[in-house]
């Protein structure tokens, strides 16, 4: 006799199906287009990356302040000043192991003072350099253009990449001198001074003086504002013992104020034209050896002055091969 044939319903059968459909050829099916996007995106970034745009990480400190390599992120503890510092060194330019130097400390660009580097301060430790995104295809459509940011192979090691600033173009000749980048097509004609753009002249200039920055140290030491009152018959300004410097000229007066609390100028009067003038000095590692002993400084007159010096607070650390703290 016949087994009875078991009464199921279209609907049932249907269901049937799509459960196995769900539970044996989706899984499979899933797996498959999750291969095909990885391999999708590889294919992708590795176009992207050959003929569009790459990343780079900046090895050294060359490029400072425009790009910075391994640095250190510090505060001054005199005069609360913000800088970078270069770490390049505490690093191996190709693969990237310890060298066994450490920077140890660092000069601030405003007041000069050294501060030693705290190793036991996660805020103090050191950062790997500025990632950049290199574009490919730029110069497919321009030409390169004074001062752009270029990376190269460098000729004679083709694996290792440089970032460098272009300065000459083809058939150019260049001389720098004191600074400035000069250039003439050939010996006939006259050299002439090559001007970066306001923009990028802008972003590479350095702070110097910061009157929102003031030593509370240097103050109690009696050292002047860098700023003083002037007047075109050379009348200088008349030093009071209390930070405060006053220049008068038939009824006129500035009245320059600098203490813990900030500095400030103030006109007394306003019957003409009026100025204050910048008077550059760099406080010397014996001025700060005195007050560092608690010793007096001698007096610095508040209208000597000296050359601004190339410094560069990212390249004024000190090192030393030694183990870290741990």
């Amino acid at each position: 006799m016949p087994a009875p044939v078991p009464n199921v319903s279209a609907k049932s059968m249907v269901s049937t199906k799509s459960a196995v459909l769900n539970n044996v050829i989706q899984p499979n099916q899933y797996a498959r287009e999750t291969v095909e996007s990885i391999i999708v995106a590889f294919i992708l970034a590795f176009l992207f990356r050959a003929f569009v745009a790459e990343a780079f990480v900046i090895p050294t400190g060359s490029m400072a302040p425009t790009l910075m390599g391994a640095h250190k992120d510090l505060t001054c503890s005199e005069c609360g000043s913000q800088y970078q510092v270069g770490a390049s060194l505490e690093f191996e330019s190709d693969t990237g192991a310890r060298t066994g130097n450490y920077v140890i400390g660092s000069n601030s660009s405003i007041c000069r003072s050294v501060n030693p580097i705290d190793f036991s301060d996660a805020n103090q430790a050191t950062f790997s350099g500025d990632r950049i995104l290199v574009s490919k295809f730029d110069y497919v459509l321009s030409k390169p253009k004074r001062w752009d940011v270029l990376v190269f192979k460098f000729p004679e090691e083709a694996r290792m990449n440089y970032i460098k600033r272009l300065i000459g173009l083809p058939g150019e000749q260049l001389m720098i001198r004191e600074g400035d980048i000069y250039v003439r097509q050939d010996a006939s004609q006259a050299w002439e001074i090559a001007r970066k753009p306001p923009h990028k002249f802008k972003a590479m200039m350095q702070p110097v003086s910061d009157t929102d920055h003031l030593s509370p140290r240097l103050l109690k030491a009696g050292y002047p504002s860098l700023w003083q009152p002037w007047s075109a018959d050379n009348q200088v300004a008349t030093v009071r013992p209390a930070g405060e410097s006053t220049a008068s000229q038939q009824g006129v007066a500035w009245k320059v104020q600098q203490s813990e609390q900030g500095w400030s100028a103030m006109l007394t009067s306003t019957p003409s034209t009026n100025w204050l003038r910048y008077y550059h000095k760099e406080v010397t590692s014996d001025q700060w050896l005195n007050i560092e002993q608690g010793k007096s400084i001698d007096p610095v007159s508040p209208t000597s002055s000296q050359l601004v010096t190339d410094i560069l607070a990212y390249n004024s650390y000190y090192a030393t091969p030694l183990r870290r703290p741990e």
